[in-house]
């Protein structure tokens, strides 16, 4: 929601909050908002990638998104952006970041449904014994101190 809300403003009050950065009677300002217009609403997709991920990830499953997210970065934004690129011109590196947004939240979206990253486990549980040895051996080798006083 709060990426949306952000976006959405962003959307709407381009022109200031471009001219902050760029000067408001900067040349550069049309061509900023175009920018803007084409990538910046991946963020709600992006968003969405990684909270699946958080999630997953969490439960001890973390090849599978950097995975996901390797594949969304290398061969599809860059293959976009190069394969593209003759018939959108530079339109197409802007591109590139909702498409590779886009194929990462379907991909989350199915890794986060079929990806088995339920029975991924953390480490196994101490038994009580090792849990004792391992409290009592981070004491000083002579005792614990204690000061007399």
């Amino acid at each position: 929601m709060i990426t949306g809300i952000l976006v959405t403003l962003l959307a709407v009050a381009d022109r200031p909050a471009l001219a902050l950065f760029l000067g408001a009677h900067s040349p550069s300002l049309p061509i900023a908002r175009h920018i803007q217009l084409l990538a910046t609403w991946s963020f709600l997709l992006f968003g969405v990638t990684m909270i699946l991920f958080g999630t997953v990830r969490a439960n001890g499953a973390v090849i599978g998104p950097l995975i996901i997210l390797a594949i969304g970065l290398y061969p599809v934004r860059l293959g976009f952006a190069l394969g593209a690129y003759p018939w959108l011109g530079a339109d197409a590196l802007w591109l590139s970041f909702p498409v590779s947004s886009l194929a990462n939240v379907a991909m989350a979206i199915g890794f986060y449904r079929h990806g088995g990253w339920r029975k991924a486990r953390m480490l196994a549980q101490p038994s009580v014994d090792e849990a004792i040895e391992e409290a009592e051996g981070l004491t000083e080798p002579g005792g614990r101190i204690n000061p007399a006083g």
